[in-house]
């Protein structure tokens, strides 16, 4: 006892200054070291890291201040704040904090955070503004890659408005990027380009929206790239050295853009024999036909799809541009050019914009004295973006000619091709030779066909969508020859470079590696850093066998950093979905298949390319015979019939929707599969982190049905501390209207599930989809042996009533019905289901109020007729009762005969929460279910029932379970008010990648079961699960008991287990455990309350290992002190006094140093030191504890007793009495 007193006395003594240093540490961490090397204000948030050693001149500048320059909002907003008074307003959101399971970009889970804004609620149009840090001297190529999210919750739909980005400073303000004006479920990239920007600045995100949901407009992975200047060298060896010091390409000289960051390189002495147009005061020589010189501000009233929201010279919206308004093209001549020659080269750079589904065609030619010759030089075809984009064009004429600039528009919502900048080299000198005025642009024939139409080359006219559809309609097949199949010999299959930077892709012709023509990466005039890609014409709609073959060349003699990739785009939603790529490098060509799969019409495949310093001589990327193959919509492969599937040999009649970035994964697992153990299944991982995405869907080729009902049966696997939900869905002609018709979320145990769902009967052809919903994002979901037979479904194994109402019937009309609590229809009903615990999960309610039902007035709710039982079973089920005199509730078993046996009944109105019930029931002949309410002329009053269950075997006692069938009556919560992680339910011989104890309790054998929480999570440590008991009711004594295992063994931030009481309005923490057991543990308690309550098993992460539970007992009325003594925990040994002293003094000396070296580090918090199983709320090492309790607190805050009868029993077990809880 001396030496116990000593250490006591020693930290006392400690305490005080712990607590200073643990003030100071959370002071200091709590502030953001920012310029810690005094760095001048004009080198603030610059792109540049002048403080070497930390960057800091560099923090809350809208990124991290470490490069690569990002903002993932996961610890605060980079300095981006919002500027709003009103309720619309930006703000730092999580799926999980606002509790609607939507996931970030970053992590892409509910833990993730983003920007995301608030609702409105009314019809006013409301503006939400996002404004960044004050940033400075942004580069000409600086570029701020973003994800965003647009989607209409259903209620207004969505304009450019919704989101759209400008670009702020004291002498300029422009719209830099305007969105797709379309709803999609999902992240979309998007770049702003900024331009150059001398001054500071600031970007401002801006939503405008009435009737909306929060988070309908997110932000997230906002990252800048290439936004800082050249910085100073010592020499600049074959390029132009700025007045500044830096170096920049010869080729950026006089080209209309500051790119040495001091406008040396556009000095006018160095560019005096240029000829440049900037459109601020005219078209200078040139000879303009249709083109509208105009900016930004003159258009009346401001309009967000209206031309360039800025000019390329001065980077505002008051810069001029030349810009195609109303008419169909417009034509600019330059002045009449003297012949050129090789000496001094003749060429002119220009700046376009091209933006939006109008934007046709930019064309540039020279003419000469002839009329009719006019040559190409150069064609821009399809939209490149909300940029300016420049373009340099040689020429080489033996005579005087004209450079000749065609813009032409073609359909579509909006479009904008409009010209800037316009400079001719030296080389090309002005002649006073003129030209014949009598010429034309070349122009196709007439067409005979209407508009909409195409014509085929013999004449005939199709409708436009058929054309590129992967269908002969054209009978000389001309309506098929451009579409995206190519050897690039003779024809380039319609494929069309769309790349905006310094890299394109271009058709070459005869190399040594490829024979013939193949489409090859080539360096390009663009000053912007983007990947070249090139787009095929549209298509579609696509089958479902549809896949993309093709070969390609990624060759490198040095180091290589790129890549090539193949998406699917859809340029009118803005969304591109990734179906391949590749970042190895091969010497030789490589064949490759891509899936491209059932897609509607109007998407394109875009090829791309990024390569680092690329260099053409040492470098080849290149791509050449591409084949679309089986693309026909209603092409069917031999296996289409084939429903039933075990996944050896493939998917049989299955296919993936490619619609998505999710895809089942066709695995093989030893000991996993539900065949033969070591097959094949298809699982989603949806704890993978480099998933992306919301569903992953599996479908079925078209069905018809053969007989009147059908029924598929299935083996599923849900397993996680966080996994989604599996659901099955029908669909009929390959519409887009789907119905549920099974479904199941959360975990469901580490062993594999059957699921049944009948079929009904349709008319016309249907799908089936399996469809893998990631609203959760730790765990797994697998399928296999599906079978598809032609008889009705077996026995009813449980009903949720989510999909349906599994073939239960209310015997009286208005009497029992499906509803949730969004749809409602029964006022007086709960407001969330027991399923799912949200108001959109359902249940089946009957109204017992006394207008609807009168006293001892009935209501049945009947199962359908089912086979004899072998043995006993238990029904489980869970029931609400509220109201003024709601009635009684009882479940009847009839036989085939008539013949009825009440198994349960229930009358006392406890509250509104959904209760536990139960009955064996046993049958020898066929029989049914019944579920009867009788009301009792009640007020506002209901009965409802949810997730019944059917199970072999006799049910369990209240709050006892060896886990050997399940979890009994115990359950994980789905409210993400109460905890994040579900408990597993496993056994330590079933395959899993969340680690366990390596034998049960119960059997003490490796196909024991047991749940268990593992620290093996994504959420990281100190997430909590819950298991609750069911309600239990009121009682003076009664003990708890249970074997719990600890695996822990990192010694900070270990794992947790803790035992709270719970009821209506408060709560208490009873007992906790952390740290490392080794073994299976016991403890129990006495559990005392004046109301009813449930028992929650509560644990949390820790870094590693896990925690686990077996064998819980419940003995009501019965106090621990009286029950036989319980069996000694398995790995208790040694003299409690010794041990406890020995470790309490290496406990100690480690505190101390923890704290010494926490102090000097400014880290310390006395309030959570802890090391292995040393902690001052709860110390324990083994079975040996020594816990300081807390008191009771209810949810008002009210303190409550605080427990004091903790001690040692003889019997090596820990018995813990817990004082009641108070009646409310």
């Amino acid at each position: 006892m001396g030496t116990l007193r000593h250490v006591l006395l020693l930290l006392l003594l400690l305490e005080p200054g712990a607590q200073l240093a643990a003030g100071l540490s959370s002071a200091l961490g709590s502030s953001r070291h920012i310029n810690t090397c005094s760095a001048a204000e004009d080198r603030l948030c610059d792109f540049v890291c002048d403080c070497p050693e930390d960057c800091s001149d560099e923090e809350d500048c809208g990124y991290d201040s470490d490069p690569p320059f990002i903002c993932d909002f996961e610890k605060d907003t980079c300095g981006w704040t919002h500027q709003n008074v009103h309720s619309y307003k930006w703000g730092r959101h999580s799926g999980y904090s606002s509790g609607d399971s939507a996931s970030d970009h970053t992590l892409g889970t509910d833990r993730g955070w983003f920007m995301a804004v608030g609702a409105v609620h009314d019809n006013i149009l409301t503006t939400a503004v996002l404004v960044s840090p004050r940033m400075r001297q942004a580069a000409p190529a600086c570029e701020l890659r973003f994800w965003y999210q647009v989607w209409d919750s259903g209620l207004v739909g969505v304009d450019a408005g919704s989101l759209f980005a400008t670009l702020r400073s004291s002498s300029r303000e422009a719209v830099v990027w305007r969105g797709a004006g379309s709803s999609v479920r999902g992240w979309r990239e998007a770049s702003i380009f900024t331009g150059r920007v001398p001054e500071p600045f600031q970007i401002v995100f801006t939503s405008r929206r009435s009737l909306s949901y929060p988070g309908d407009i997110a932000i997230d992975d906002i990252k800048f790239r290439n936004c800082a200047l050249p910085q100073p060298m010592s020499a600049c060896p074959d390029q132009f050295r700025c007045a500044r010091g830096t170096c920049v390409e010869t080729w950026q000289t006089c080209d209309g853009t500051d790119d040495c960051g001091d406008s040396s390189d556009e000095d006018a002495e160095l560019c005096a024999q240029y000829r440049k147009c900037d459109f601020q005061n005219g078209t200078c020589d040139w000879t303009n036909w249709k083109w509208e010189r105009t900016n930004q501000v003159s258009f009346s009233p401001p309009d967000l799809l209206s031309g360039p929201a800025r000019d390329h010279t001065e980077n505002n919206n008051a810069g001029y541009f030349l810009y195609i308004d109303n008419s169909n093209g417009a034509t600019l001549l330059s002045p009449s050019i003297e012949p050129t020659n090789d000496t001094e080269p003749c060429f002119l750079v220009l700046y376009y914009h091209m933006f939006g589904p109008r934007a046709a065609s930019l064309n540039i030619y020279h003419r000469t004295q002839d009329p009719a010759e006019l040559i190409p030089a150069k064609s821009e075809q399809g939209e490149r973006g909300d940029l300016w984009v420049r373009e340099k064009v040689h020429f080489t004429v033996n005579t005087s000619f004209q450079i000749v600039i065609e813009g032409v528009l073609g359909g579509g919502r909006f479009g904008i091709v409009a010209l800037d900048d316009l400079i001719l080299s030296p080389g090309c000198r002005i002649s006073n030779d003129s030209l014949s005025p009598d010429w034309e642009l070349p122009t196709a024939a007439p067409s005979r066909c209407n508009q909409g139409q195409f014509e085929c080359r013999n004449g005939r006219c199709v409708d436009q969508k058929l054309v590129c559809d992967f269908r002969l309609d054209c009978s000389d097949q001309s309506d098929e020859m451009d579409c995206g199949n190519a050897t690039f010999d003779v024809s380039d299959g319609g494929w069309r470079d769309h790349s905006a930077g310094r890299l394109e892709w271009t058709v070459r012709q005869n190399t040594s590696s490829s024979q013939g023509g193949h489409l090859s990466l080539a360096r390009a005039h663009g000053q912007l850093l983007s990947k070249a890609k090139a787009l095929s014409p549209v298509l579609g709609p696509s089958g479902p066998a549809c896949s993309m073959q093709f070969r390609y060349l990624l060759h490198s003699n040095s180091t290589f950093t790129g890549g090539i990739s193949v998406s699917s785009v859809n340029q009118a939603l803005g969304t591109e979905v990734l179906l391949w790529r590749t970042h190895r490098t091969r010497d030789e060509w490589t064949s490759v298949t891509v899936s491209v799969g059932a897609r509607p019409r109007g998407f394109q495949i875009e090829i791309a390319a990024l390569v680092d310093n690329f260099v053409p001589r040492d470098q080849k990327v290149a791509v050449d015979d591409i084949a679309f193959l089986n693309c026909t919509p209603d092409l069917e492969p031999p296996t289409a019939a084939d429903v039933s599937c075990n996944f050896e040999a493939g998917l049989c009649g299955w296919y993936q929707d490619q619609t998505d970035e999710l895809e089942w994964i066709r695995d093989v697992g030893p000991g996993f599969d539900h065949t033969t153990g070591s097959g094949h299944f298809v699982f989603v991982d949806a704890s993978s982190p480099d998933l992306r995405g919301r569903s992953a869907r599996l479908l079925s080729y078209p069905q018809r049905s053969s007989v009147e009902t059908m029924c598929l049966s299935f083996w599923y696997h849900l397993m996680g501390p966080h996994t989604g939900t599996l659901s099955l869905k029908l669909r009929l002609g390959g519409g887009d209207e789907e119905t549920v018709l099974w479904t199941r979320s959360g975990t469901q145990g580490n062993e594999w599930q059957r699921g049944l769902s009948p079929v009904p009967h349709q008319n016309h052809t249907f799908e089936l989809v399996f469809e893998a919903l990631r609203d959760g994002f730790d765990g797994d979901i697998s399928l296999d042996d599906i079978t598809l037979s032609s008889r009705p479904c077996s026995a009813l194994q449980s009903c949720s009533f989510e999909a349906s109402q599994c073939d239960f019937v209310s015997s009286e009309r208005g009497g029992w019905r499906k509803q949730s609590g969004w749809t409602g229809g029964i006022a007086s009903g709960p407001k969330t289901d027991h399923t799912l615990e949200t108001d959109r999960g359902f249940y089946m309610i009957v109204d017992t109020s006394h207008d609807v039902m009168s006293s001892g007035q009935s209501a049945s709710l009947y199962s359908g007729l089912t086979s004899a039982l072998r043995g006993p079973e238990c029904v489980q089920f869970w029931y609400h009762m509220s109201g003024d005199k709601p009635g009684s509730l009882s479940v009847f078993v009839e036989a085939s005969g008539g013949q009825r046996e009440e198994v349960f009944s229930e009358s006392v109105t406890q509250g509104a929460a959904w209760r536990l019930g139960n009955a064996n029931i046993s049958a020898s002949a066929e029989w049914k279910i019944i579920f009867q309410a009788v009301g009792a002329a009640g007020t506002s009053a209901h009965i409802a029932v949810d997730d019944i269950t059917f199970q072999a075997g006799s049910c369990s006692r209240a709050g006892f379970c060896d886990f050997e069938r399940g979890l009994c009556s115990w359950t994980n919560t789905r409210s993400r008010a109460l905890d994040q992680l579900d408990w597993d339910w496993t056994s330590a011989g079933t395959t899993g990648k969340y680690p366990g104890p390596g034998l049960d309790h119960t059997l003490k054998t490796r196909t024991g079961h047991y749940v268990f929480l593992s620290s093996r999570s994504r959420a990281g440590p100190g997430q909590k699960a819950w298991l609750l008991s069911e309600h239990l009711p009121a009682t003076q004594g009664s003990c708890l008991g249970l074997w719990y295992h600890l695996d822990s063994a990192i010694p900070i931030h270990m794992g947790e287990l803790r035992v709270l009481l719970y009821s209506r309005f408060q709560s208490f923490q009873s007992w906790e455990v952390r740290g490392h057991t080794g073994n299976w543990a016991y403890v129990n308690f006495t559990l005392k309350s004046s109301e009813e309550f449930q028992v929650v098993l509560e644990a949390s992460t820790g870094e590693s290992g896990a925690i686990a539970l077996d064998d819980i007992t419940y003995n009501a009325g019965v106090t621990c002190d009286r029950l036989a003594p319980a069996p000694s925990s398995d790995y208790y040994s040694g003299t409690v006094a010794v041990v406890f002293v020995a470790v309490l003094l290496l406990s100690t000396v480690a505190g101390v140093l923890l704290f010494l070296y926490r102090r000097r580090r400014g880290s310390l918090s006395w309030g959570s030191l802890s090391w292995g199983s040393l902690s001052w709320r709860s110390l324990s090492w083994g079975s040996l504890s020594w816990r300081s309790l807390f008191k009771g607190s209810s949810e008002t805050g009210s303190e409550e007793p605080g427990f004091d009868n903790i001690g040692y029993s003889r019997s090596d077990e820990d018995r813990i009495t817990v004082p009641s809880i108070p009646a409310s």
